[in-house]
């Protein structure tokens, strides 16, 4: 049995049902809740994965950029701040904006879920650029356009800019073939970029139109249930930790 399966395996062992974990890639408090058919959902790997997958993701992959003295470059946008059909344009735009304005880094990468289909977009502000990923090789459509466009905008606003409208670079990537596999390749492609620094010439990188071995696939969810199972140590640890510094509290007071 490979490192991936027994990770795998140990989620599926776990007794509870349900976790909230806080994100380390949001400045502001903000936690995601993912119970047991997220992580079916991904032990399965067959099955479509939800936002909560994702938002962890971009709290591995931000742990990962501090690993690599990369924080400065890049920035994520989570994939539940972002959702186009359950939230109004004009919110999701001015989070967009705020974050490209309160923490100014390289490249923001924003996985997002559209009409049932995970779609990455990455935006280089300084270089008024917003690179496009779909494994189905499908455009953005017009509201993700205006809302995208609107929050670049904004922010050159705010810093006393005025800035053209952003170029888009369709870029090809990975083509799935299958219709369940999208957010693994959303979350390969945002594995790739942050291994590899990659902050331009995205079009000239992404050029491999053939569809992800299994063993690609596999390797991401390794990833992402190795980080889950310490995500879930780390704050077991810590809650212990805060329970043993309010008794000994408690002590005092009553001494």
């Amino acid at each position: 049995m490979d490192a991936s399966e027994d990770y795998l395996k140990k989620i599926n062992n776990l007794k509870e049902n349900s976790f909230s974990l806080d994100l380390d890639h949001e400045t502001s408090e903000l936690s995601v809740f993912i119970d047991r058919v997220d992580l079916n959902e991904l032990t399965s790997g067959i099955k479509w994965l939800s936002t909560s997958i994702l938002s962890l993701w971009c709290t591995y992959l931000h742990r990962m950029c501090i690993s690599k003295n990369f924080n400065k470059l890049f920035g994520f946008l989570d994939p539940n701040r972002i959702l186009v059909h359950t939230k109004p344009a004009e919110v999701i735009q001015t989070y967009i904006q705020n974050k490209l304005d309160g923490e100014p880094k390289k490249c923001y990468l924003g996985p997002l879920l559209n009409s049932n289909h995970w779609q990455l977009f990455v935006i280089c502000p300084e270089d008024n650029i917003i690179f496009w990923f779909c494994s189905l090789n499908r455009s953005p459509k017009k509201n993700i356009k205006v809302i995208l466009e609107g929050a670049l905008e904004g922010y050159h606003l705010l810093r006393g800019i005025k800035k053209k409208k952003p170029n888009w670079k369709n870029i090809m990537g990975h083509q799935q073939d299958n219709g369940w596999a999208c957010g693994y390749y959303v979350m390969k492609n945002m594995f790739d970029i942050i291994d590899a620094c990659i902050v331009e010439r995205f079009n000239e990188i992404f050029t491999d139109t053939s569809s992800y071995e299994k063993e690609s696939i596999d390797h991401i969810r390794q990833l992402w249930a190795q980080f889950f199972l310490q995500k879930v140590e780390e704050q077991e640890n810590q809650e212990k930790k805060d329970l043993m510094t309010k008794q000994k509290r408690l002590k005092k007071t009553y001494i």
